[in-house]
């Protein structure tokens, strides 16, 4: 059986995105609820056990440091799931797109096909084990004997956050291998509509875009601290991975444009050479001539990588977001201290 007669998957069915499949509400408001959701419930058992939310010693809006930490981790695990759903909806948007530039494979469904059910299990036992350890990591010492119930919360949402994060380390790896095979054996290089390759442009825009929402949530936790070494070593480290990721597959793609370029104007060159003889004593080899010196010039002008300025941009501006909890914080301690006085 041809690789293009292959059956595209089915829709992904794990519980967190039959959420989103089900709900009328769509990717944002779906996502929303489930945050309100999950962080009343540690609000609910939080009252329940009389804990307190607040710490008159804690710099961010006097939340209680263990607050703050299941705030945090309530809307990266949100997120997360968010950020999964979005990428899968604009993956089959793009999925036409795909498939002209790549015509011998189902691409985009290819990159998104769900690994081997054993490999999954493996990853999400993997997971939920990491989680436990973060878990006695992040809650205080005192919380599993006198306030259980809010241990096992937090056990279950590092637990889930520790599967989410194995899972999409293997899913991004296997989506990376075949993004890689159908850059180097199927994509097709049409110099005369090269813009096509804006789609590749787009797929990675989307990975980098993932890679700054979740680490501006993950740099929620230093926030606290001010803007140090330590806060721009964390924001340089996080432009430099999205950057990469974003470049990566690029850098792929802008070989092969090169390739196939150079390849086309030496032909076209040596035609240009054999019509120069012939055009002293042939009129339409005259003709033909300025017709290939056309045509080169046009060749020579085709962009050389696989996105559009539009792209550019974005990505561009997906590098402010790690800085914008720093921001934030700013804004809100002199809005408060304005207040105050």
């Amino acid at each position: 059986m041809s690789s293009a007669t292959v059956a595209p998957p089915t829709e992904e069915t794990s519980f967190e995105q039959r959420l989103f499949l089900k709900s009328p509400l769509g990717t944002a408001a779906t996502s929303a609820i489930l945050f309100v959701v999950v962080v009343g419930s540690y609000i609910l058992l939080a009252l329940l056990v009389r804990v307190s939310l607040f710490d008159s010693s804690a710099r961010i809006f006097h939340i209680a440091p263990y607050a703050w930490a299941a705030l945090v981790m309530s809307l990266l695990m949100v997120t997360v799931l968010g950020m999964q759903r979005y990428t899968r909806l604009k993956e089959k948007v793009d999925e036409a797109a795909f498939l002209a530039v790549a015509p011998g494979m189902t691409s985009a469904t290819s990159i998104l096909r769900p690994a081997a059910p054993a490999r999954m299990l493996l990853a999400n036992i993997l997971g939920a084990i990491a989680g436990v350890g973060l878990a006695y990591l992040t809650v205080p010492s005192t919380f599993p004997e006198h306030y259980p119930a809010l241990f096992v919360w937090n056990v279950a949402v590092t637990m889930f956050l520790g599967a989410l994060f194995a899972r999409g380390v293997l899913m991004t790896a296997q989506g990376g291998r075949a993004f890689t095979h159908m850059i180097e054996h199927d994509l097709q290089i049409d110099l005369l509509h090269v813009d096509r390759l804006a789609v590749i442009g787009r797929h990675s825009a989307r990975n980098a875009l993932i890679w700054f929402t979740v680490a501006a949530i993950v740099c929620l936790f230093f926030i606290g601290n001010g803007v140090d070494r330590m806060t721009v070593s964390i924001l340089a480290v996080c432009a430099g991975m999205g950057l990469w990721i974003f470049l990566r597959p690029m850098e792929h793609v802008h070989r092969r444009i090169r390739a196939v370029k150079g390849a086309e104007l030496d032909r076209i060159r040596n035609e240009i050479g054999n019509a120069r003889h012939d055009a002293v004593r042939d009129a339409s080899a005259a003709t033909r001539l300025q017709g290939l010196l056309a045509y080169e010039a046009r060749i020579q002008s085709v962009h050389e990588w696989p996105f559009d300025q539009s792209t550019l941009m974005r990505v561009t501006a997906y590098i402010l977001i790690p800085a914008i909890p720093w921001f934030g914080e700013a804004f809100v301690s002199d809005m408060i201290q304005r207040l105050a006085h």
